[in-house]
């Protein structure tokens, strides 16, 4: 017993270690009584305390525990986690909608998003006069102050016809939820497909600048992937012998289009060894990814969520890529029945491993999506170290860092951007429309809010580039 003699001094210090050995045990016993877990977590928390510090090692001799400080909170802080997971969903078996809940639950484990409360925004997420305040109140479930004004306003998206459900008219909630769940909204696909856009956009961005070759969006060559299974049908089909409108409705009732190609067929690691990378990096080595990024619009899903898994409702919407009626196999079996003798759909999606890299309306994203940036981090550490001397771990460590933070505020001002842009469907109680935010311009406050718009942006003077240069 390493403290007994020293307990046993009365010396002041001994008492105070003592008591703060007591201390620690029953914070670790009050969070295991909270998540209801009888077994009472981590051992260290069962030793006397006379022994407390120690365990026993392989061979049965006692032995210090290392970062004695960090075990001790870690393993408090996950029973405060599983606490709290318990509450919340205590909580949305009584109300499914309520939106602090639904946003623990699903983002809690999402490195990306809850990076953005403890990092400096980027030039690529740059936010404008308040937004990072409409964020950061969306991302806990709280009111928004920017939506005060519009609580209970009806959101009309077909100028003063009723819709929805019974042809009655949403109202706007302070959470601004309903404010992405539009209805019969002008533009709607151009709307949600901004956000689909700065989802790919970013993850394309990761790849090309680690060195990756890809087809397909704004940072792709060629920017479009429309053309691989079209060349394929084409060839098993014999279009040339079609007329040309033949061969355009074909086109147009049978197409697959990737977002974007991921070529590792080269893809090489000369500065990690293979039993050094995780298996997601070693599986992709040699293979061909074929990406279609999804976005969950409209909290209908979360709704219907009853598990307690993080991240549950993005990784079900990227399984429905993969399997059942609209997955890609299935539309590639029903497109090849309409070219007798060939199957020219499944045999070209059989070259690549599809992938369904999805962010839900809380920001968090889906294992696909986690895989693919894991691949990007690695190989960007692997050409950072190529060039400099820095040890690659460290360089790991630190583009992880930056990845988590560029695309954790990439996301979470998409949604910001949505709910600002789509106040302009809200009926104002004099009659008439919310002011769009195009019009809005026009107004001297307007055009001195846009040039501040402009000009901030929120960076962390002490902050470097470091490796990877993603800034």
């Amino acid at each position: 017993h390493q403290w007994q003699a020293f307990f046993q001094s009365g010396l002041p210090a001994a008492v105070e270690m003592q008591a703060e050995i007591q201390r620690v045990k029953g914070l670790c016993e009050a969070a295991c009584t909270t998540a209801g877990d009888e077994e009472g977590g981590d051992p260290l928390f069962a030793t006397p305390d006379e022994g407390f510090g120690m365990e026993a090692d392989n061979d049965g001799m006692k032995v210090r525990i290392k970062k004695l400080h960090k075990r001790i909170f870690d393993a408090i802080q996950l029973k405060c986690a599983a606490a709290q997971l318990k509450r919340a969903m205590e909580i949305l078996a009584v109300d499914p909608k309520d939106y602090r809940a639904l946003s623990y639950v699903a983002a809690r484990a999402c490195k990306q998003v809850n990076s953005v409360m403890s990092s400096a925004p980027t030039q690529r997420a740059k936010y404008g006069v308040g937004q990072f305040r409409d964020m950061v109140q969306y991302r806990f479930g709280v009111p928004m102050n920017l939506l005060r004004k519009a609580y209970s306003l009806r959101i009309n998206t077909r100028e003063n016809k009723a819709t929805g459900h019974r042809g009655i008219l949403p109202t706007c909630d302070l959470e601004g939820h309903e404010l992405l769940n539009l209805v019969d909204a002008s533009n709607k696909r151009g709307r949600l497909h901004r956000r689909h856009e700065a989802w790919q956009n970013v993850i394309a961005w990761f790849l090309k600048r680690s060195g990756i070759g890809i087809m397909g969006s704004a940072y792709g060559t060629p920017p479009t992937c429309e053309g691989i299974f079209s060349m394929a049908a084409a060839q098993a089909t014999g279009w040339h012998a079609m007329s040309d409108s033949a061969a355009d409705d074909f086109r147009k009732e049978n197409y697959i289009i990737a977002d974007i190609i991921v070529y590792l067929e080269n893809l090489i690691f000369r500065n990690f060894q293979d039993e050094d990378l995780p298996p997601a990096v070693l599986r992709a080595i040699g293979s061909r990814l074929m990406l279609d990024a999804k976005t969950v619009q409209g909290q209908e899903r979360y709704f219907d969520n009853k598990s307690s898994h993080p991240a549950a409702v993005v990784g079900k919407r990227q399984q429905e890529v993969k399997v059942g009626s609209r997955s890609y196999e299935a539309r590639a079996k029903r497109f090849d029945t309409k070219v007798p003798g060939a199957t020219p759909f499944q045999d070209k999606l059989k070259e690549y491993e599809l992938k369904a890299p999805t962010v839900g309306m809380f920001g968090e994203i889906s294992t696909d999506g986690e895989s693919i940036l894991e691949i990007a981090a690695w190989k960007r550490a692997d050409e950072y170290c190529t060039f400099f001397a820095s040890k690659p771990q460290v360089a790991l460590s630190r583009i992880k860092q930056q990845m988590h933070r560029e695309v954790g505020h990439n996301n979470m001002l998409q949604i910001v951007r949505n709910i600002r842009d789509n106040m302009e469907f809200l009926e104002l109680p004099g009659g008439g429309m919310h002011q769009p935010s195009s019009e809005t311009r026009h107004s001297g406050r307007a055009q001195a809010e846009e040039l501040e718009d402009d000009l901030i942006s929120f960076r962390d003077p002490g902050h470097r580039a470091g490796p990877g240069g993603l800034d």
